[in-house]
């Protein structure tokens, strides 16, 4: 089940969770430096982002941060490790594509082909490629 999650009363979990997926992230970009990795629960409560969260059984197991717009932005999206390739990110990311329309935006590690494989799945394509000050070489996806 999606449901909207509050960043104030579920931010340590929401912090919590999206750390433990950007770290594999980042080791399967090869990086120790990982902007997502350093965001802090201030910085979480502050965004005007929307939170929703893919629950089982009472436990958050994926979270997906939607900045609206046009188009709208998927801003952060993790599911917990024990818990990949369950289907869990693809309903986030349907569930977001069904709230906020068919225009939306994603970026994501170039290296990071589970999350490449799944956007393409859900129709989202390369619309370009660029590096980070970090030195990280990212795509920006789009429908």
């Amino acid at each position: 089940m999606i449901a909207h999650l509050d960043a104030v009363s579920h931010g340590l979990t929401i912090l919590s969770l999206l750390r433990q997926a950007y770290q594999v992230e980042a080791q399967l970009l090869g990086v120790e430096t990982f902007p997502p990795l350093e965001r802090t629960l201030a910085d979480l409560r502050a965004s005007d982002s929307t939170f929703y969260g893919y629950h089982s059984d009472g436990d958050i197991l994926g979270v997906l941060e939607l900045i609206a717009g046009v188009p709208a932005e998927i801003a952060s999206l993790g599911v917990h490790p024990e818990h990949f390739r369950r289907g869990i990110g693809r309903a986030l990311v349907e569930h977001a594509l069904a709230v906020a329309g068919p225009s939306m935006v994603v970026h994501t590690g170039a290296g990071n082909t589970p999350a490449l494989a799944l956007y393409e799945r859900l129709h989202l394509t390369v619309r370009k490629r660029y590096r980070t000050k970090e030195g990280i070489d990212m795509v920006q996806l789009a429908c």
